[in-house]
This record gives structure tokens, sequence and C-alpha cells, in this order.
């Protein structure tokens, strides 16, 4: 029988990306990243082979998928495909989380040990 895992994700070691705190979790197969952000942050345009979810927990902020733009407000996500280019702006002090299929190592490479 596998393991129970949990974390206080408040808590997870992370590191700084593009004016980001991004904090990952990852299990086998999928990974959420709790990523907060003060006005004026910027992931610039990217794309990625991983699909992703993103859901507003606090604050707002701007996504751009294409040429199609969509704010987002506490409660709200977006579906991002896989190998789509889209960036994210933030409009107001933020947390969201961000999941992630599959798991991005480059992410858990980089949290500070």
């Amino acid at each position: 029988m596998p393991d129970l895992r949990s974390v206080d994700l408040t808590q997870v070691r992370g590191f700084n990306l593009g004016g980001f705190c991004l904090r990952p979790f990852a299990g086998d197969e999928i990974m959420v990243v709790r990523v907060e952000g003060p006005p004026g942050a910027l992931a610039p345009e990217h794309s990625h082979p991983h699909e992703q979810l993103s859901t507003i927990l606090q604050g707002r902020v701007r996504f751009r998928l294409g040429d199609e733009v969509v704010e987002l407000s506490a409660g709200e996500a977006l579906h991002i495909p896989s190998g789509a280019p889209h960036e994210a702006f933030v409009l107001e002090e933020t947390v969201f989380f961000d999941i992630f299929h599959p798991v991005r190592e480059e992410f858990l490479d980089r949290q500070v040990p």
C-alpha cells in the first residue's frame, strides 16, 4: 500500500523565478506548485510539454494564451494545453496553484536544499 504524503504548501522550500516564489510538491506523475507573486510579476511567454491547470486562490492574474487574454480572480481556473505558448502577469498580490502533468522535474531540481 502506498504511503500517504502531506505537506503545508506555505512551508515547502521554494525558489524564485521571474518575480514569483514557486513552492513545488510532486507525486509520481502529477505536481502542484504554490505560486506567490507581487503586482507586476511576469512569467514571459513560454511553453512546455506539460499540461497545466491554474487556479487562483487570491488576487488577480492576466493570462495570455496565443491571442486570447483572460483575467482570473479568486476561485477561477484556467487550462493550458501541452505545448501552448502562454504568459502570466500579476495585477494584484496573488497566490495561485499550478498543477502539471507530468511532473516538472526542473522545478524539483531548483528547490533550495
